[in-house]
């Protein structure tokens, strides 16, 4: 009789087991959010980063448009790309000085790949030269205004037609409720994460060219201090892009 009742017991409390277990999931998931929670958040990122001016201090900028491939392949919910001028007299013999900003945030973290700079310059004949490890960058760390920011410096070269080109990136990503993060690994591990994908993610890059763009102390001093000038103005951006769906609502 005791092994019968044993079986019987296990017969009802089995499924009632189940049932319980089912309803404790069900309640767990009851405040996960879904991809229309984060609609106010990406509209708030879209207006920050529409709201960087075309002039910064003494660096009058021209907005450069995005490519129908370009935006094939980002999907942006927002992107400025921002060719800055330094409008300070230049030293006799020295060309003005130019810095490309490039601005982007998408809805998707997965779609950043393609803008990253170990992955989109290579694709456009660059190589990547000066990295501690290929399509890696110098971790860096940089001061604008009330922040310090880490992310990576890259260099790339390019021969057209004879001539070598050199280009400097200073760049860092920005995860919502997680901050900023130096490279794309962040990244992707946000794009797995079913309660920060809906996220996205957001990158900035200063591009450097010329004089600016060599691996010399002088010139690294110099993108610092441009870096400064530029991203600082643009921490309430970074700040937008840092929260959370819940903030400001």
């Amino acid at each position: 009789m005791s092994e019968t009742h044993g079986q019987l017991r296990l017969l009802i409390t089995g499924p009632a087991l189940c049932g319980l277990m089912l309803a404790g999931m069900t309640l767990d998931h009851r405040n996960d959010k879904v991809e229309s929670d984060y609609t106010e958040f990406h509209r708030r990122a879209a207006d920050a980063i529409n709201g960087i001016p075309l002039t910064i201090g003494a660096w009058a900028g021209r907005e450069e448009p995005l490519s129908k491939e370009e935006l094939s392949l980002l999907r942006p919910n927002a992107y400025r790309c921002i060719s800055f001028t330094d409008t300070r007299p230049a030293p006799a013999g020295d060309a003005a000085r130019r810095v490309l900003m490039l601005v982007t945030q998408c809805r998707r973290a997965g779609n950043m790949d393609g803008h990253y700079p170990p992955t989109c310059y290579p694709s456009r004949g660059y190589a990547q030269v000066d990295a501690p490890l290929e399509g890696k960058g110098t971790l860096r760390t940089w001061h604008a205004r009330n922040r310090t920011l880490t992310g990576c410096e890259y260099f790339f070269e390019r021969r057209v037609q004879g001539r070598v080109g050199r280009t400097a990136v200073y760049n860092f990503m920005v995860l919502p409720e997680q901050g900023v993060r130096p490279d794309m690994e962040s990244v992707n591990a946000s794009a797995e994460d079913y309660q920060q994908r809906y996220y996205g993610a957001a990158q900035f890059q200063l591009v450097f060219g010329g004089n600016l763009a060599q691996a010399t102390p002088e010139a690294r001093q110099q993108r610092d201090e441009v870096f400064a000038e530029l991203i600082g103005p643009c921490s309430n951006v970074i700040t937008t892009l840092c929260d959370g769906v819940t903030t400001h609502e």
